[in-house]
């Protein structure tokens, strides 16, 4: 009996051993640190790939500076396939930082949800700002699309902003789903997602030519209830007057 627990023990130190060595950043108070445009390119490669994403799914991660991703030509999201079963789920703290200089190019057969996080399920998103990102979509099909986050379900987006957004696009006819966002694209109808405290400026869809202005979220089911305090310079004001903290003031500010 004790040689078989001896050996049950040594098998699942074994199997967290593995995952551990799945996830090469350091951590820090429970979140792993993300330094580099390489660390980020890691994640993404990790909770994409079906032999390692569930080492990343529920981690929780934050920046330790602003990171400077133009050496990266093309940048595929984190929790990037379709189904809710492979998106993202824990936590994202930008501690008031930017990623800046993000460029994404999807293709027909590559555009599932677009953004920096493709989809976001039973996650959170904190305290981050992007600044000067290029979404390249060379696809027809009608998949939610913003800088931030392409779809959010039942997930915390919170005191982020996006600053110079350009999203070249194809003409696609819009659903509720589909329709495009400078923070985000769509917030899930069948659960309860929480959007405050945001901001876009800048935002702009590219179409045949044509630009127009994209507003902080392009759509929301009705389960989507606490959006609130959020601010796009296609508005004349937040809600409530914006919140964002000490950190992000300042990128904007800065814009």
């Amino acid at each position: 009996m004790k040689q078989r627990i001896t050996h049950a023990l040594t098998a699942l130190l074994c199997t967290f051993g593995v995952i551990r060595a799945q996830v090469p950043f350091s951590q820090e108070d429970g979140y792993y640190l993300l330094s580099t445009p390489q660390d980020l390119v890691q994640l993404s490669a990790l909770s994409n790939d079906g032999a390692t994403r569930e080492s990343v799914w529920t981690a929780s991660f934050k920046l330790k500076q602003d990171i400077d991703m133009s050496s990266i030509e093309n940048f595929t999201p984190i929790g990037f396939a379709s189904a809710n079963t492979a998106a993202f789920k824990g936590t994202f703290d930008g501690q008031g930082h930017t990623i800046s200089n993000l460029t994404i190019t999807a293709s027909e057969s590559n555009s599932n949800h677009l953004g920096f996080i493709g989809l976001l399920y039973s996650g959170t998103l904190r305290n981050l700002c992007l600044k000067n990102v290029t979404i390249n979509n060379n696809s027809t099909s009608p998949v939610a699309r913003g800088a931030m986050v392409g779809r959010n379900g039942s997930s915390t987006i919170e005191n982020c902003c996006v600053i110079n957004f350009t999203f070249n696009d194809q003409s696609i006819a819009e659903t509720g789903t589909s329709a495009p966002g400078g923070v985000v694209g769509y917030l899930s109808s069948s659960e309860t997602s929480i959007f405050r405290n945001n901001y876009a400026f800048q935002a702009t869809r590219v179409v045949d030519g044509s630009s127009y202005g994209l507003s902080s979220f392009g759509g929301k089911g009705a389960k989507a209830t606490l959006v609130t305090n959020n601010y796009d310079d296609t508005n004349a004001a937040p809600d409530v007057g914006l919140h964002l903290p000490h950190g992000l003031h300042q990128h904007v500010e800065d814009r």
